[in-house]
């Protein structure tokens, strides 16, 4: 899991929004309202319109459809992923992922100086 977060800020503002976004992450599973569920659902739907008219995408699913199931079930659910996105099931998977145990922090100062 690779997850990145830039933003540009004063020098003496680093640690302060360093600290926030650490919050923010480490909190994502309560944060996620019902009210987002239905963006990140027309999200979902918009990638994979375009996803499912890559053959690319088609044969990484059909391998991962055969490894996991060992049949075509993904590949015949993967039209209605988002039709299956709920609530519950974010707040599940922002624990998984977050907070990150292993984290790599980069500050780049002005002037080329590097902080951390």
């Amino acid at each position: 899991m690779e997850t990145e977060v830039h933003y540009t800020c004063a020098p003496e503002r680093a640690d302060e929004l360093l600290t926030a976004t650490n919050e923010v992450l480490n909190n994502l599973s309560s944060a996620i309202a019902e009210q987002d569920l239905q963006r990140i659902v027309e999200d979902i739907y918009f990638a994979e319109k375009s996803r499912n008219n890559n053959a690319n995408t088609w044969l990484r699913r059909l391998i991962l459809s055969d490894k996991r199931y060992k049949n075509a079930s993904y590949i015949k659910r993967s039209g209605q992923l988002h039709e299956q996105v709920t609530l519950e099931g974010l707040e599940v998977l922002a624990k998984q992922i977050f907070p990150l145990p292993h984290r790599l922090t980069f500050i780049d100062m002005p002037g080329g100086k590097n902080y951390r």
